[in-house]
């Protein structure tokens, strides 16, 4: 029996099961590079400065509890890098993936793995971006999550031809922490959360770059504490109104509810995307 690149690194058993026997996630990933070298792309050419904790190490959960479904996480990222699962049919496009996980955790299964698979079924190659987080302690920790994505832009359109992808077809997708980068990325895109190592440094981190490409952004937009009070007021009034008291429990219902929410997905491409499935975009004329 032979597995392919992509067998290897997707498989619940070489990661997933790698990580309740005990082994290190680095040992994981040495593996998966000596069998399948191309589908790990380092961001960057060293290890990044600024750990406080230098010696971390990259682990690997299964959260999952349900025997027929695997949802993995990983934390105490020191050397970011991405995963490539391109399309068995390219039409030149690429999808970065970032997953979210409040950046204590990245979730890059169903958050990355699993999306991946639908975007290739349309053409879409994609990259599931394992950046640094927050909460493992960094010097400056609000900058490393942006210069990953920035970085993670720029290698891929740097590979372009390697991967035979459209350097202006490249979009970005982003779950809950991760689509806080993914909107960092498509306003701050020019901003310099590092400074440049190389000559990739020199490409657009934009998400995309047609002068006619359409922008879809899927989210759930936090509301402010102000317009929440005015709902619950206007909710008490309705109850007050209300003979049968009827709105007694919707009311309660509401209350219940947090006073904001953190965006679950962003969605940032120079493709349409309508009903869940992702039409390729290509340019006019």
């Amino acid at each position: 029996m032979s597995l392919s690149r992509r067998d290897l690194v997707k498989s619940p058993f070489a990661l997933a099961g790698a990580s309740v026997i005990g082994m290190a996630a680095t040992e994981v990933r040495a593996q998966a590079r000596a069998a399948a070298p191309q589908d790990i792309i380092e961001l960057w050419p060293h290890a990044p400065e600024g750990a406080l904790h230098p010696g971390m190490t990259e682990v690997i959960e299964q959260t999952s509890t349900s025997p027929g479904y695997s949802s993995r996480r990983t934390n105490g990222i020191s050397r970011p890098y991405m995963i490539s699962l391109p399309a068995a049919q390219p039409n030149g496009s690429a999808m970065l993936i970032i997953p979210g996980g409040s950046f204590q955790w990245n979730y890059f299964e169903h958050e990355g793995y699993k999306v991946a698979d639908i975007l290739n079924r349309a053409g879409i190659s994609c990259f599931v971006l394992i950046y640094r987080l927050a909460q493992d302690g960094w010097k400056e920790p609000a900058k490393v999550g942006p210069a990953d994505a920035q970085r993670a832009m720029r290698v891929i359109r740097a590979q372009a031809t390697r991967f035979h992808l459209d350097p202006a077809r490249v979009g970005v997708l982003g779950f809950s922490a991760g689509g806080f980068l993914t909107t960092t990325l498509a306003t701050r895109h020019s901003a310099a959360f590092y400074s440049p190592v190389d000559a990739t440094d020199q490409l657009s981190a934009r998400p995309f770059r047609r002068h006619r490409s359409t922008l879809c952004k899927a989210s759930i937009r936090p509301m402010p504490m102000a317009a929440w009070r005015r709902r619950c007021s206007a909710a008490r009034r309705r109850r007050r109104r209300s003979a049968s008291g009827r709105q007694t429990s919707m009311l309660r219902r509401r209350l219940r509810r947090p006073s904001w929410s953190t965006p679950r997905m962003t969605v940032l491409c120079p493709w349409p995307i309508r009903c869940g499935y992702v039409t390729p975009w290509s340019p006019p004329g």
